[in-house]
C-alpha cells in the first residue's frame, strides 16, 4: 500500500513554506489528493514532481498551471529528492 504524506511532513522534508507548497499545487503540478478537508500528497506523485522540477522540464512547469502562462521550469531548486523507504 503506497503511503500518503501530510501537507506539513512534505514541507518539513523539503524544507520550503506553506506559500511555496500551494503554489507547486497550483502552478507547477504537484498532485494533491483531497478527501473533505484533508489534503495528502503520495509519496511516488512526491518523487515524480522532485524529479521533473530538478531536471527543468517544462511539463513539471505547464502541466500544472491554469492559464498555461508559464512554460519554463527552473533547471535547478536547490533540494534534494528525498529517498523514502519501502
Amino acid at each position: 500500500m503506497e503511503r500518503f504524506l501530510t501537507l506539513g511532513e512534505v514541507r518539513r522534508l523539503l524544507g520550503v513554506s506553506r506559500a511555496t507548497l500551494w503554489r507547486w499545487t497550483a502552478e507547477r503540478g504537484l498532485r494533491v489528493v483531497k478527501v473533505g478537508a484533508v489534503a495528502r500528497v503520495r509519496e511516488s506523485d512526491l518523487q515524480a514532481f522532485l524529479k521533473r522540477y530538478e531536471s527543468g522540464e517544462p511539463s513539471a512547469v505547464s502541466q500544472g498551471s491554469q492559464n498555461g502562462t508559464l512554460k519554463e521550469g527552473p533547471a535547478h531548486v536547490g533540494v534534494s529528492v528525498p529517498r523514502f523507504s519501502q
